[in-house]
């Protein structure tokens, strides 16, 4: 009885337009068998197909509220988890809230801000060093949010393609100096010059570049991923629209503990059907 309420709170219109259809339907039938009963008139066989007709569009119609429930409540493509790996990133680079000072030595990483300094053996998994970024004076860090977009996909990447603002551009040798410890194929990390953030055909040529690069390395769009956590809100709309219209996935992580990565696949199947 409670869905049925529900149903009826959401849906009062279409409930009637069902009951109106059955209805319909149900007299059209009827009158049909009369007539070709008692009089064998061509009329009857009239309303008889007219009932054939009606029926078929109801059951088009049923058809159809399936698919539109299949493939158009984006709501069910908005997961948490584990998108699967992909072997090709996009991700968008804002410059550091903070002046960490990075020095690479032979055997070890040294992040350090005044006084402040986190030691990371080379070697380290990405999964640990995120946590010891997370537990330590850094957790505050933005860049602490790039590295846990990565950890579902270290394993299998295969490129990197930044996106820079003209800002983080000048942090360049920082990112790709961490992004190169911590990533277990030695993934290609691929810059093209830098883009303006406030201009979204500037955001899509720079998304364009990036997806450019991974069909030229022999990857398909199912094997790529936009991550949209860093840059400007203007990017993350930039890159939604991008990511929908091309077909590609969609990751964020949130901003709030636990920081959950959270990931869009939105019209999935419709765009299969369009490429």
């Amino acid at each position: 009885m409670g869905k049925i309420r529900a149903l009826w709170h959401h849906y009062p219109w279409g409930i009637l337009g069902v009951v109106a259809l059955f209805v319909l339907s149900g007299d059209l039938a009827a009158s049909a068998a009369w007539e070709m009963i008692s009089e064998g008139s061509i009329r009857g066989i009239y309303s008889l197909y007219l009932f054939v007709f009606v029926f078929i569009m109801f059951i088009s119609a049923l058809i159809l509220y399936n698919f539109r429930h299949r493939f158009l409540r984006i709501h069910s493509y908005m997961r948490k988890g584990n998108p699967g790996a992909r072997r090709g990133i996009l991700l968008f680079l804002s410059k550091p809230n903070r002046p960490v000072k990075i020095n690479l030595s032979s055997n070890k990483l040294v992040l350090s801000e005044g006084d402040n300094y986190l030691e990371i053996n080379k070697g380290e998994q990405l999964a640990d060093f995120v946590s010891r970024l997370a537990d330590s004076w850094l957790r505050g860090w933005n860049w602490v949010q790039i590295f846990r977009g990565l950890i579902p996909h270290a394993t299998w990447l295969e490129y990197i393609f930044v996106i820079y603002s003209e800002e983080s551009m000048k942090f360049k040798d920082d990112i790709e100096t961490l992004l190169s410890l911590f990533l277990y194929n030695k993934a290609e990390i691929i810059v093209d010059g830098s883009y303006d953030f406030n201009i979204v055909d500037s955001v899509r040529d720079g998304l364009r570049k990036g997806v450019q690069e991974g069909l030229q390395r022999g990857l398909q769009k199912k094997d790529l991923v936009i991550d949209i956590t860093g840059g400007t809100k203007l990017t993350s709309i930039a890159g939604t629209l991008y990511g929908v219209e091309e077909g590609i996935l969609l990751q964020y992580v949130s901003t709030m503990e636990p920081y959950d990565l959270i990931y869009y696949d939105i019209f999935p199947k419709l765009l299969e059907f369009s490429h």
